[in-house]
């Protein structure tokens, strides 16, 4: 997988659905905000074995906003704020091979 750009790794389904939406929205034309969580959205309710509801999406979204909690601050100098939302996507995959594997 060394040398494939995240694009080509979602195309290829070597990665989770929900990270590949998430990849695709990315590397895609710039989306809005709207475009690029619709875009996820689908992608989980993809990978579901039954109907989405209004629980799974507010889980979904605290679950992201968890994710950017715990990798955020790993990879920054904290006397440069500028740094502090610096994320490696390595760091995000990691986690969702993880996850797969609970």
């Amino acid at each position: 997988m060394i040398g494939r750009t995240l694009e080509e790794l979602a195309q290829g389904h070597l990665i989770s659905g929900v990270l590949s939406g998430m990849i695709l929205s990315y590397t895609q034309r710039k989306m809005t905000d709207t475009e690029r969580a619709q875009t996820i959205w689908e992608a989980f309710c993809g990978e579901l074995t039954q109907e989405p509801t209004d629980d799974m999406k507010e889980a979904f979204a605290t679950a992201i906003k968890e994710l950017v909690s715990q990798l955020q601050y790993d990879n920054c100098d904290w006397q440069a704020p500028e740094d502090w939302k610096i994320m490696d996507a390595r760091d995000v995959l990691d986690i969702a091979d993880e996850l797969e594997a609970l």
